[in-house]
């Protein structure tokens, strides 16, 4: 299929002809070819174009996109986006940006199709790269020809190019004298992909000429394998066994256990993803997580920004709570303490004994005699003890917690009210037996824990 036919093909199926394409272009000669092409075929198109400022060429890439779009394209909207900042792996930052700002110039201009220049090469670098990392059958699929982008049912990420060899683009360059200019960074060994561009594709094709098509053709057989048979199963299997929470999401192992393990750790990907989107989900660590099914309860697997638990009946997905403060000054005068997790407010009060001792677990009372400031609250620290109300000797908190059956991934959250003598109270279970209320008290102190909308179970 030729470059024309193959762009013709997708702007049919996305009906790109009745309403604008967004197309990103970087001034290469990928995405300049596309961008060429769907002119040819009379697209209505709005190009979005991302200057990152990382290169001394940034800008001349720039004026090439402008210019050219002035001449060939004049009535097509050119989208010039400058980020601010670019944190974390470079090169990921700089797909988020591109693909967000072209989400967002999809909305702006009324378009349901969002076009990139991926081609063939790409499609086995890609490959290659799954490969390498360790994958399963989607990894080996490759990229889609298209999906949503950013989950957004009405605006699709098409790749017209996917298919195409590298060779007809520079042949569609080369006749239709399409101005592109090089990305330097194409050439440095410090980046993978590169390498595999550089290095070892010249070596598979040394074995066969055709190595690219091939594994092109295999990436596209399992990608309809995978579209049509392992996702459907995989997301029956998934939606039967998941559930939502306000701080992830868990999986009934009754699910991990009777699937393959290949399914098993396709399982446990998609845990991460939907419930914790900002976790790691990389084969190593969803593999990780797999192995959980058979391990001991309370074991767990760390996910970068989320913690997976192995529970009595779950996989448990926790999204990393918020950083709490070392310590929060607690007075009776001032106005509630405000926490990540919720508010604290102190207040002098005078309450019968009896109903001192059966207020609700966010509610507790002590004697006012007993309050010695500084009154702080604080998470619990390893160490902490106290003699629980209606005890004789001391406990930990760690023990308490253990007791009141409060889930090891909670437990970074708990907070307790520390006077300069000794713990109070364990917010939300016991007070210290010492500053209880009793028969003699004249004054109380109320301690009330407002927990924060989706704080909590």
């Amino acid at each position: 299929m030729s470059i024309r036919e193959a762009v013709a093909s997708v702007l049919a199926d996305a009906e790109g002809r009745a309403a604008p394409v967004v197309v990103g272009v970087s001034g290469g000669i990928d995405s300049m070819v596309l961008t060429h092409a769907l002119a040819a075929e009379g697209a209505r198109g709005v190009i979005v174009h991302v200057n990152y400022g990382l290169r001394p060429t940034a800008d001349a890439d720039t004026a090439l996109v402008q210019t050219w779009a002035e001449e060939h394209v004049p009535d097509w909207p050119v989208v010039v986006h400058h980020p601010a900042t670019l944190s974390g792996n470079t090169q990921e930052a700089a797909r988020r940006v591109r693909y967000a700002e072209m989400h967002r110039a999809a909305h702006a201009h009324g378009s349901r199709a969002v076009l990139v220049a991926h081609h063939q090469r790409d499609q086995v670098e890609t490959v290659l790269l799954h490969l390498l990392r360790g994958t399963g059958p989607r990894g080996l699929a490759g990229m889609p020809h298209s999906r949503p982008l950013h989950n957004d049912p009405d605006v699709r990420l098409w790749r017209p190019l996917l298919h195409t060899p590298k060779a007809d683009i520079e042949a569609y360059a080369e006749t239709h004298r399409v101005p592109y200019r090089a990305d330097p960074t194409n050439t440095r060994a410090a980046y993978t992909r590169n390498r595999l561009r550089h290095e070892v594709l010249p070596v598979l094709r040394d074995i066969a000429s055709d190595a690219e098509a091939r594994i092109d053709d295999t990436a596209r057989l399992l990608r309809s394998y995978v579209d049509e048979h392992w996702t459907p199963a995989l997301r029956a299997r998934f939606d039967a066994a998941y559930t939502s929470t306000p701080h992830g999401g868990r999986l009934d192992l009754t699910s991990m256990r009777d699937a393959a393990p290949v399914m098993q750790t396709a399982l446990a990907r998609t845990l991460l993803r939907t419930a914790c989107p900002d976790a790691a989900h990389t084969q190593a660590v969803a593999e990780a997580v797999a192995d959980l099914t058979d391990a001991q309860v309370g074991r767990r697997v760390e996910a970068g920004a989320a913690t997976v638990w192995r529970t009595r009946t779950h996989l448990e997905a926790v999204a990393d709570p918020p950083a709490l403060p070392n310590a929060q000054p607690v007075s009776l005068a001032d106005p509630p303490v405000q926490l990540p997790t919720g508010t604290l407010h102190c207040a002098k009060t005078t309450v019968p004994v009896q109903r001192a001792l059966r207020e609700s677990s966010n509610t507790a009372y002590v004697d006012a005699a007993q309050w010695h400031p500084p009154v702080t609250v604080r998470p619990w620290r390893s160490g902490d003890r106290l003699q629980p109300l209606g005890m004789t000797g001391h406990k930990s908190v760690s023990d308490l917690l253990t007791d009141a059956k409060v889930p090891p991934h909670r437990r970074g959250e708990q907070l307790v009210v520390v006077d300069a003598t000794r713990i109070l109270w364990v917010v939300g279970h016991r007070i210290h037996h010492a500053a209880r209320v009793t028969a003699s008290t004249n004054c109380a102190v109320q301690m009330r824990w407002k927990p924060r909308p989706n704080a909590g179970e």
